[in-house]
């Protein structure tokens, strides 16, 4: 090689798989901050609703990565989130959203660096 000559080897492969990979843990770990958020906010009678609210971890999904959260169990929770006409509304479900999404690019970004 001559003096003062510089070799470059990509790894784009690796690159990628880097990149998915923190993502899919920004994701998850923003969506586990939504339920802990979504636990407190949440009205408490009997304790069903907040207890139906969990994550399924973060996974590829066609050309991108899909996480999902919310309550899972319970058919009365969409109404406790936007009201109804005999009982007003108590969001817990998108003031999580709201306050955690916007910290999902710097989870991604630390953990690109911790990878």
């Amino acid at each position: 090689m001559p003096k003062g000559s510089y070799t470059l080897v990509w790894k784009g492969d690796l690159v990628v798989m880097k990149a998915q990979r923190a993502a899919i843990l920004g994701i998850d770990q923003t969506m586990a901050a939504c339920v802990t958020m979504a636990k407190e906010l949440v009205r408490f009678r009997t304790g069903a609703l907040q207890g139906s609210l969990r994550m399924e971890p973060a996974k590829r999904s066609g050309g991108g990565i899909k996480g999902t959260w919310g309550s899972f169990d319970i058919n009365y929770a969409i109404w406790q989130e936007i009201g109804t006409s005999v009982m007003t509304a108590k969001p817990y479900l998108r003031p999580s959203a709201d306050f955690e999404y916007g910290r999902l690019e710097s989870r991604i970004r630390a953990n690109m660096v911790a990878l």
